[in-house]
């Protein structure tokens, strides 16, 4: 039986392709605290920042970004311990050298050592704006991808490349 196929928004941005995602479609390795949602902006929060997969195509590798923006109902200050811990506990270690602090935003990147994906994020405090507890965070997922010594990409290996 044909079925037909998911309409999803994507465009293409030179050698790469990006692709919209909903919240169900991150990553795992990209965890949101409960209560989280998009970020909206503009008169009655009308613009939603939809989070996006970018696939980028290079000669010697393939970069893949996953990037959203959100809002969690926590204090900032709450919502870097619960990173911290989230993190830890899925294997990442945090990369102290690209951590940013102050009263009212901060940067962490946390990295898988067994598979050299990265993950940043950025908090900045909402709470007094919105006067309660809120925090707008982006967060980011990068991971390459090499070519093997075949010369071609690990995921394309198959029966034929083998025999050839």
């Amino acid at each position: 039986m044909l079925t037909q196929p998911l309409q999803r928004e994507f465009r293409r941005q030179g050698n790469a392709i990006l692709i919209h995602l909903s919240v169900d479609e991150l990553p795992a390795d990209m965890p949101l605290p409960v209560g989280a949602e998009m970020k909206k902006m503009g008169e009655e929060d009308s613009v939603v920042f939809k989070p996006y997969w970018k696939i980028v195509l290079e000669v010697e590798r393939t970069v893949e970004h996953v990037n959203g923006w959100f809002t969690a109902p926590m204090l900032m200050e709450d919502l870097e311990t619960w990173y911290r811990k989230e993190m830890t506990r899925r294997g990442f270690v945090e990369e102290a050298a690209d951590e940013y602090h102050n009263e009212s935003s901060v940067a962490l990147s946390f990295v898988n050592p067994k598979h050299g994906t990265k993950i940043s994020l950025s908090l900045l405090s909402t709470s007094a704006m919105r006067k309660k507890p809120q925090t707008s965070l982006k967060l980011s997922r990068r991971i390459e991808h090499g070519l093997d010594e075949l010369g071609i990409m690990p995921d394309e290996i198959d029966e034929r490349s083998l025999a050839a």
